[in-house]
């Protein structure tokens, strides 16, 4: 029984090396140049050697996408190839100069932007609260107003019935992804809600009563994120924050 967990372990480490060389193929991280200023080695990090086996997947977007960094010293870089692993928190590069993925130090990172093929982008802030969730963390800005609309994605671990993973190893746990929606208020506190119409509006416990009834009356059930952006929208513009 030692012999084979340690042979599994021989192959995954294997398989994780053979991974980052047969990603380099067929991906857009191969026309990154010299143009860009992460070849100059300016960004802190260190070598990412995190992967999982469970069902599901440790980042918010499985494919990567060419983005820019904005560091805390308000130095920019663009034309990077990243991915956003929400079981750690983390942002990811591949470096294209040594064939590796690097994990940003997340203490020199103040926001970053993800480009898709469709021509859409998403921008992701460093937000810090010692209240709610005690340190930084990536949230995807929704929205940018007097208030801020912005969205943690969190992934963790969750039972599920037996299954075998990829090393064909017996498993009975799996990563989903939760979508955990904030307000950033003008005096720059963050409050935790859920796409549900009293628990927005519970927010601004003053306004609660007249912000379910403006709801209502415009049938917003907060169902999406297109949705909860507009109800946000509607209560800035209805009060004076």
């Amino acid at each position: 029984m030692r012999l084979k967990f340690k042979l599994l372990i021989i192959l995954s480490l294997l398989i994780s090396a053979s991974g980052i060389e047969a990603q380099e193929e067929g991906n857009p991280w191969n026309g990154l140049t010299t143009k860009s200023n992460f070849i100059n080695y300016k960004i802190p990090g260190k070598l990412y050697f995190y992967q999982s086996f469970l069902r599901g997947s440790e980042f918010l977007y499985n494919d990567w996408n060419y983005g820019s960094l904005v560091l805390e010293n308000g130095e920019k870089y663009d034309s990077l190839v990243l991915k956003v692993n929400t079981f750690l928190d983390e942002l990811v590069v591949f470096n294209n100069r040594i064939g590796a993925h690097i994990q940003i130090d997340k203490n020199a990172v103040s926001e970053f932007q993800l480009n898709f093929k469709s021509g859409e982008s998403v921008l992701f802030k460093k937000k810090y609260s010692e209240k709610i969730f005690k340190g930084y963390r990536y949230f995807q800005v929704l929205y940018e107003g007097k208030l801020n609309l912005i969205v943690w994605y969190k992934t963790e671990e969750q039972l599920t019935s037996n299954y075998r993973d990829a090393l064909g190893m017996l498993r009975n746990s799996e990563l989903l992804t939760k979508n955990n929606y904030y307000l950033e208020l003008t005096n720059g506190e963050i409050i935790k809600f859920t796409p549900k119409r009293k628990s927005l509006a519970s927010v601004f416990p003053e306004n609660k009563k007249a912000i379910i009834k403006i709801l209502r009356k415009n049938r917003n059930y907060l169902k999406n994120d297109g949705e909860i952006i507009r109800a946000v929208e509607r209560i800035e513009s209805e009060f004076n924050f």
